[in-house]
């Protein structure tokens, strides 16, 4: 704050008095106390809000945005904050992809990741920690062409930053089926103390056969681009039984996914409705859901949809009618807080073209007049209802086109972008479950995403009315 502070002085040529008479402040006291950080934060927070709303000072963007960092770091704490700028980046794009390399601990002799293990098959991967790794995107490409499984687990000993950087490192994988990851908490304590040698290392166990014989290798990554790699021609049945102690209380990071429903629309939207009912619910995605068209506009939409005329049509519209009712219910007469945040260049794509980004394949496209009432309706319970608050997204560019909703006390479910929610083709989501995650996660929300990321309220009313008003004045078309 203080280095902020001097910067702004010494751009715009004013003196510590000077810029505090700016701010209306009596005396320079109150200034020189937040520079010396011997203020409270609730004087810490006045300032910075007069500071971005001199018109005389005159902040840059960049400005305000550095300065609402420095208030948020302030406010949080150095561990939580750094937490939080990792939850940053987990919103706005995978890690990036790097094949890490492998050096063979006796020759010396170097491969990549991928050109070990490309030309294997039936491997069974362990991975041990590496949560500030690029090593997951390389797994990944493994478990797509179902060349290995993988088991993740890491030893975590209540540290927040740790948590959340595994949840952001495993993401290219995290989808996957054959992917499985864990959480182990335990002191530090405990950890160093573990009489069955608990490894805090960085390792991947890969195991495999040669001529039907077994053979691992144990990787011990030594920097975040290369490990060094020891291999044996025996089974890997000591390494597990250093494993077992972390395995026994390990958690997993997300649930089993939605085999179960194979292509059930009706049971899924049902599972859907019973995560919204009776709890808070805090969604990022670039458009609406269908939960938030009115009721007789999707029953018109599926009537008409590419489902029609087929046998199943006239029980699942039924079926469906029952379950978008509850959910509709859910989104508009519970009280309790919910808060979607939308990509307004999506939302314009929706009123343009009359789908939704995420539209269930058997919905024809919405008329411009449903689009206009759903537009509508979305606009009175946002200004109408206390609970159900409407966002509009800043920079849309730092935000990936994922919906991520978070389930208060549940969970945080992460669906692919472009999902038509045909089950057994291209949808994929997952649940992460871990509490600590969930925790950080809730108020990096709260505390952060609604605070600096999204337009003020009077805008969200302008560009709803500006939409409304583009489907009245293009009816006809």
């Amino acid at each position: 704050m203080r280095q902020f502070i001097q910067e702004i002085q010494k751009s715009r040529g004013l003196s510590v008095g000077e810029l505090s008479a700016l701010l209306g402040y009596k005396s320079q006291t109150s200034v020189a106390r937040i520079m010396q950080d011997k203020a409270n934060m609730d004087s810490v927070t006045r300032f910075c809000q007069l500071l971005k709303e001199n018109e005389t000072i005159a902040l840059t963007d960049s400005e305000a945005s550095s300065l609402d960092r420095i208030l948020e770091k302030k406010k949080l704490g150095s561990d939580e904050y750094a937490a939080t700028d990792t939850l940053r980046q987990f919103l706005r794009e995978d890690p990036p992809l790097v094949d890490p390399v492998l050096a063979d601990a006796y020759t010396g002799e170097k491969q990549t990741l991928l050109e070990r293990y490309l030309p294997m098959q039936g491997l069974k991967i362990t991975v041990l920690n590496c949560e500030t790794l690029p090593l997951f995107g390389a797994l990944a490409q493994l478990t797509a062409r179902g060349i290995a499984k993988v088991e993740h687990y890491l030893y975590s000993d209540q540290n927040l930053l740790r948590t959340v950087m595994t949840i952001r490192s495993v993401l290219p994988i995290l989808h996957d089926e054959n992917y499985y990851g864990a959480m182990a908490f335990c002191t530090h304590e405990e950890l160093l103390s573990n009489p069955r040698g608990i490894l805090l290392a960085d390792v991947m166990l890969a195991e495999y056969a040669v001529e039907d014989k077994p053979y691992y290798d144990l990787v011990i990554f030594q920097n975040t681009g290369e490990g060094m790699r020891f291999s044996f021609p025996v089974g890997a049945a000591n390494v597990h039984r250093m494993m077992d102690s972390v395995k026994a209380i390990a958690t997993p990071i997300r649930n089993a996914g939605l085999g179960g429903f194979e292509n059930d629309y009706v049971a899924y939207i049902r599972y859907c409705s019973e995560l919204e009912k009776d709890r808070a619910v805090y969604r990022i995605k670039p458009d609406f859901g269908m939960e938030q068209v009115p009721l007789k506009t999707w029953e018109r939409a599926f009537r008409d949809g590419p489902l029609a005329d087929d046998s199943i049509f006239d029980g699942m519209a039924e079926a469906l009618a029952e379950v978008f009712v509850q959910r509709q219910q859910n989104a508009l007469a519970k009280k309790q807080a919910q808060h979607h945040v939308f990509k307004q260049r999506a939302v314009w794509r929706f009123v343009r073209t009359g789908r939704l980004s995420d539209q269930f394949w058997g919905f024809d496209a919405l008329t411009m007049k449903e689009r206009m009432e759903t537009l509508q309706s979305v606009l009175e319970q946002h200004t109408t209802n206390p609970y159900y608050q409407v966002h509009f997204l800043k920079d849309e560019d730092a935000m990936r086109d994922d919906e991520i909703v978070f389930y208060d006390g549940l969970g945080l479910s992460i669906i692919k972008a472009g999902t038509d929610y045909n089950l057994t083709a291209n949808h994929s989501e997952t649940m992460v479950t871990q509490g600590q995650f969930l925790r950080v996660y809730r108020n990096f929300f709260l505390h952060s995403i609604l605070p600096y990321n999204v337009q003020p309220e009077y805008k969200t009313r302008k560009i709803l009315m500006e939409m409304i008003e583009y489907c009245r004045t293009h009816m006809d078309e």
